[in-house]
């Protein structure tokens, strides 16, 4: 625990913000949310370096969208049924990862 302890204290100001944001965050979540939260963590581990590189890369171009067009992006890819949201992801460049089991 003393470690964990020394390494807050070096983290930069900006950084303990972002993580106690990070928290705030997860404390929101229901339990449904947070398993859910951790079933993709599982499987975006599980997805080769390579593809795991674009999806971080794919994550950070959605971020530096400004925020009234990444709300219109979102409110798109929610209006689509799962079909289309898979060809959106062929067609976008994105690395698609596998379907869940049990899921087409």
């Amino acid at each position: 625990m003393l470690k964990r302890a020394e390494v807050w204290t070096l983290q930069p100001p900006a950084k303990r913000e972002e993580i106690r944001e990070r928290i705030a965050r997860w404390q929101l979540l229901t339990p449904a949310q947070r398993q859910q939260a951790r079933i993709n963590q599982d499987k975006f581990r599980q997805l080769p370096p390579a593809q795991r590189e674009e999806l971080h890369a794919a994550f950070e171009r959605f971020q530096q969208l400004p925020p009234q067009q990444r709300e219109q992006l979102i409110r798109q890819w929610e209006s689509l049924p799962p079909d289309q949201r898979m060809q959106w992801l062929k067609h976008s460049g994105v690395a698609v990862p596998p379907a869940p089991q049990g899921h087409p």
